[in-house]
């Protein structure tokens, strides 16, 4: 995803990553009341995405009212062919997938930028995982998996717990046979804030019946809930409202016995290693 500022006439393109990478593009304009004097910050992006502050989104829609105090848009919807710049794939890389005979993507957010793809999620064994309820009593403790801080908002993550008083424990640089003793001991565990879905991580802490917190796109929540039968229980929240989020589990300890025997329950169905594997071989018996 680029963000692009349009002032009139010209269009700046800077990359919302760590390298810097220039896009050169034609010149536009904004008309408002007929007359071009219209500077206004548009973030080009695909659906779903967090607008940057001071920005509007456009996701390649038809021109017409968005909603947001602007009426803006394209002659033709643009939107099924938006890319996402950030994941590294053109669009020839990703037409390469449709060669084959299947494409297997890990979720449904995944899906989103290959809409044909079969969803197979990573399936773990969960006879090798007993579940340890969150404590009832006691200081509250929150894991958090920072393989890396910047990508996963630990800081952010810190920053909450100072202000809610909570104990935390940030799991990183360690052995992945040192997780799970971690994960047991935690009452809470805090996922990412930025990527959107979650990854092994959070699925490990939901096999222990813990409460997850993390970012989550909603529209891959509803399609894995349609296709599975079963709600993410994972507690949505964004950088702004981590703190605001957490209180409730914090101050409640049969919400957190709920949410986490809630996680348990939805990895038993979602992210078993046989059923898993089953689906994979009914794709491989289709083809």
């Amino acid at each position: 995803m680029f963000r692009r500022r349009i002032n009139v006439g010209s269009v700046r393109a800077e990359r919302a990553v760590n390298r810097a990478v220039v896009e050169t593009l034609e010149g536009r304009q904004l008309f408002h009341d007929g007359h071009v004097h219209v500077a206004v910050g548009v973030d080009f992006q695909v659906n779903p995405t967090p607008v940057y502050t001071g920005y509007v989104a456009d996701t390649g829609a038809v021109y017409g009212d968005r909603g947001n105090g602007w009426t803006y848009g394209f002659s033709k919807s643009v939107a099924d062919t938006a890319r996402d710049r950030n994941s590294g794939k053109s669009p020839d890389e990703l037409a390469y997938g449709r060669l084959a005979d299947a494409q297997i993507v890990g979720s449904y957010d995944a899906a989103h930028w290959i809409r044909e793809a079969e969803v197979v999620p990573p399936g773990i064994d969960l006879s090798a995982i007993e579940p340890v309820p969150p404590r009832a009593d006691g200081p509250v403790r929150v894991a958090h998996a920072a393989l890396s801080r910047r990508r996963k908002g630990t800081e952010l993550v810190v920053a909450a717990c100072v202000e809610l008083g909570l104990e935390l424990d940030v799991i990183e640089n360690v052995r992945h046979d040192e997780v799970g003793p971690r994960l047991a001991q935690a009452d809470i565990v805090v996922d990412q804030l930025n990527s959107g879905w979650y990854g092994l991580f959070a699925i490990e802490a939901m096999a222990y019946g813990k409460p997850v917190v993390g970012y989550i796109h909603d529209e891959a929540a509803t399609r894995t809930a349609a296709a599975f039968g079963v709600d993410l229980p994972i507690v949505r929240t964004t950088k702004e409202t981590l703190a605001s989020e957490l209180r409730p589990l914090l101050e409640s300890a049969e919400e957190r016995l709920a949410r986490g025997a809630a996680g348990r329950s939805y990895v038993e169905r979602v992210h078993d290693a046989d059923k898993m594997a089953d689906r994979l071989i009914d794709i491989y018996s289709r083809l």
